[in-house]
């Protein structure tokens, strides 16, 4: 398989998934062959501000869970639309 065709195989697979490519690369690996990966942004969402928001503005109940089950938890202070990580994929290509 030639590294266009690697690339090809990506997109075909990320366009039939139904994924939004952020990056999709195909590079040779050392024993022959390629590697593809996909990448793509992982955005804080609405939903998430529920417990991932403004810390003063946590619901008690919602600061209680949280202290509960996660003591040493800084995973706050986010707002919607703010970039949190990426997702990352690899896969060995003939």
């Amino acid at each position: 398989m030639s590294r266009i065709s690697c690339f090809v195989a990506g997109m075909l697979a990320v366009s039939i998934a139904g994924l939004a490519a952020a990056q999709v690369d195909c590079s040779p690996r050392a024993g022959g062959g390629y590697e593809l990966q996909y990448a793509r942004p992982l955005f804080v969402m609405e939903r998430c501000v529920t417990c991932h928001g403004d810390a003063a503005a946590l619901a008690p109940e919602v600061k209680a869970l949280i202290a509960g089950r996660y003591p040493q938890d800084a995973a706050v202070g986010y707002r919607a639309g703010d970039l949190r990580g990426a997702i990352s994929v690899r896969l060995a290509m003939p």
